[in-house]
């Protein structure tokens, strides 16, 4: 896939992924200029003279970009990418980064994410799709549910938000005596 050029006005005008390949972001720091500065350069884009020398200028640099790579990740890229986030996807992303409440640990039902997103936006419409791509953007892998054992252990989806494949390596069992473990008995909902 080749890369995207466009030019906007705003810092979050694109929900920008970590692992974009297609977009080179960078901001300008340019500020307006009085109008005597727009007069002069558009005199000089209408001089062949010196629109000339710029041609020149650019068919005798070498460009060390490579066009077929994946495009740079810039400081700019990041910022937009944190902008362009929903309330939800910030609030999860707190909540994963700082390994507290339902990412605490490494394994989590999605019933807990979806009440996290209901304890700051009870009334998301999309809550479902929200929890969804924020798993799938973390990289966090929906493991094979345990549904031996008829009430010695529940028969709960887990998903791992950390260290996928060693949890994927396991058997269902194994995995959920490990999601148990992190309840004490205090704890009746189990996450």
């Amino acid at each position: 896939m080749s890369g995207r050029a466009a030019a906007v006005n705003h810092k979050d005008a694109l929900p920008i992924e970590q692992d974009d390949r297609r977009w080179l972001i960078l901001f300008s720091a340019a500020k307006k200029r009085p109008a005597e500065y727009y007069s002069t350069l558009f005199r000089n884009i209408a001089d062949r003279d010196k629109v000339a020398a710029v041609m020149d200028y650019l068919l005798n640099h070498k460009i060390t970009f490579n066009p077929k790579a994946p495009a740079p990740f810039t400081e700019a890229k990041r910022e937009m990418g944190e902008r362009a986030r929903s309330d939800v996807e910030t609030h999860l992303q707190t909540l994963y980064d700082e390994r507290q409440g339902c990412f605490a640990d490494p394994l989590v039902r999605f019933s807990a994410i979806m009440a996290a997103i209901k304890d700051v936006r009870p009334n998301e419409r999309y809550m479902s799709a929200a929890a969804l791509a924020f798993l799938d953007r973390i990289g966090a892998r929906k493991l094979r549910r345990y549904t031996k054992g008829k009430g010695v252990l529940p028969a709960y989806q887990l998903y791992a938000v950390r260290d996928p494949d060693h949890w994927d390596a396991l058997e269902p069992i194994d995995v959920m005596r490990a999601f148990m473990a992190q309840f004490t008995d205090d704890d009746d909902d189990f996450g």
